[in-house]
């Protein structure tokens, strides 16, 4: 509990920041473009106004997703926050291609904007003010897993190169005294913000259709169960999917048929405990199925080993199979159903003598 609240007020302090940057930065940005008459940081002024638009509608988002599953939403409200960097994702778009357009014209009238200097000045000053805030809303949204905000920095660090690339055009006009650099300048951004915003909005799409967490997510999930060998001995049927900064995994695991109702009931919780740890913001649900092989091992011995630490079990199961067969590798290995070598790699690695 400690640790969502943590995450939750880490999200909500992001958000505020990026609101109150946003509405500096874009009414000094709209001043200055609309006195100069340079579309380039009109252009920019633009992305400012749509950075304020997306921080409200985080702000707002994040508050929503953060509410605990009701009945109507068992899973919880985590999908407010995908939904919220589409919506973003299709204004920026939007405007972008506005921008564009604006350009095609300005660059056909060459007109010369007025008081560069002042202006390269504040888009320096923007810059750096970007920079700083994409870095901070970064970092939360890595912490937190928060794919409104990961949309949010994006924005942002856009900002950072939109302002540099004015700066550049801003410049070339002051030294050859033509304004086509202005509009030029204004494109290049807009393609930019489309490029970065495609990509944004795909990984909101597959969030909300259901799309699996990454490959080493899920190898992470496996490598925990397989740490609680022999009493856990595998699983299947994983699912994962991401609503907002929320994961929703659920699994099989199978479990050893010497264990008690009890002490099934208890690693399983033991298991979505280490697994929510290593995977903060999950809800993790592990349905126990019994190991319906054959057992090599006797219950008492199974009983013993189930005590020990996991890879001190690991190497006894092994050691007493060999044992039982006269250290015969090859009989050995066609009793645990594997390979010869790769049971002689395994005892190598356990420090079994081979």
């Amino acid at each position: 509990m400690a640790r969502a609240n943590e995450r939750r007020a880490v999200k909500r302090r992001a958000a505020t920041l990026s609101m109150a940057v946003s509405s500096a930065l874009a009414v000094l940005k709209v001043a200055f473009g609309l006195a100069m008459g340079s579309l380039s940081i009109i252009a920019a002024s633009l992305d400012s106004l749509l950075d304020l638009f997306s921080s409200v509608i985080n702000w707002v988002s994040i508050r929503k997703a953060d509410q605990p599953a009701d009945e109507d939403h068992p899973f919880g409200h985590g999908k407010f926050e995908s939904i919220a960097g589409l919506i973003q994702v299709v204004v920026v778009i939007g405007a972008a291609v506005m921008v564009v357009i604006a350009a095609v014209e300005r660059y056909k009238a060459d007109r010369v904007p007025t008081h560069l200097g002042p202006g390269m000045a504040l888009m320096l000053a923007c810059a750096g003010v970007s920079l700083l805030v994409s870095r901070y809303i970064a970092a939360a949204a890595r912490r937190t897993e928060s794919p409104s905000l990961a949309a949010n920095a994006l924005q942002f660090s856009v900002d950072v190169w939109a302002n540099l690339a004015v700066v550049v055009a801003l410049g070339a006009v002051r030294i050859t005294e033509r304004g086509v650099f202005d509009p030029l300048a204004a494109g290049v951004v807009a393609v930019y913000l489309i490029i970065s915003a495609v990509r944004a909005g795909a990984e909101c799409v597959g969030q909300l259709l259901d799309q699996s967490l990454p490959p080493k997510t899920q190898e992470d999930i496996a490598g925990i169960i397989d740490s609680h060998y022999p009493r856990a001995l595998g699983m299947h049927r994983l699912r994962t999917r991401q609503a907002g900064s929320h994961k929703i995994i659920d699994l099989h695991v199978v479990f050893c048929k010497q264990l008690t109702f009890e002490q099934a009931h208890e690693l399983t919780e033991e298991l979505e405990t280490e697994i929510e740890d290593r995977l903060p913001g999950s809800d993790v649900l592990i349905h126990a199925d019994p190991c319906e092989e054959e057992c090599t091992l006797d219950g008492a011995i199974c009983q013993h080993f189930m005590h020990l630490p996991p890879e001190e079990a690991e190497r006894a199961v092994y050691v007493d199979a060999l044992i039982e067969n006269h250290w015969d590798f090859e009989k050995t290995a066609r009793q645990l159903g594997i390979p010869a070598a790769e049971l002689r790699s395994k005892a190598t690695s356990l420090g079994i003598p081979v």
